[in-house]
């Protein structure tokens, strides 16, 4: 496994919990576990057609982060990344690669997304 990048960002992940109750509506409610830290990623501005730009209030934003093969991070999960307010959502599956030469894991791409306003 690489080491951490020396400038990278940290993300912290918040896993999704199982509901355990439902509000006023009837409707689960979304519970999450402490955050865990995962140092050294690399984020990147997120797909094209995107607006990764903090400053901008009611537009969507969105991140990609490349961090390591072994960050437990599921596509119902959030994450704070360092630099950029709020929370974001995982936005779909992350995608993990392997070398299908040396058997190396480099790592897992993690699309974020998030809608201020």
């Amino acid at each position: 496994m690489p080491p951490p990048l020396a400038h990278g960002v940290d993300v912290r992940v918040f896993a999704r919990l199982a509901p355990g109750e439902t509000d006023s509506h009837g409707n689960a409610v979304k519970r999450y576990a402490p955050a865990v830290l995962v140092a050294g990623c690399a984020v990147a501005p997120g797909a094209q057609g995107e607006i990764a730009d903090p400053t901008r209030e009611g537009v969507p934003v969105a991140l990609t982060v490349y961090a390591p093969w072994s960050a437990a991070v599921g596509p119902l999960d959030q994450c704070e990344v360092d630099g950029w307010p709020g929370r974001f959502e995982v936005d779909g599956e992350p995608a993990r690669w392997r070398s299908p030469y040396t058997g190396r894991t480099p790592g897992q791409v993690i699309e974020l997304r998030k809608v201020d306003g």
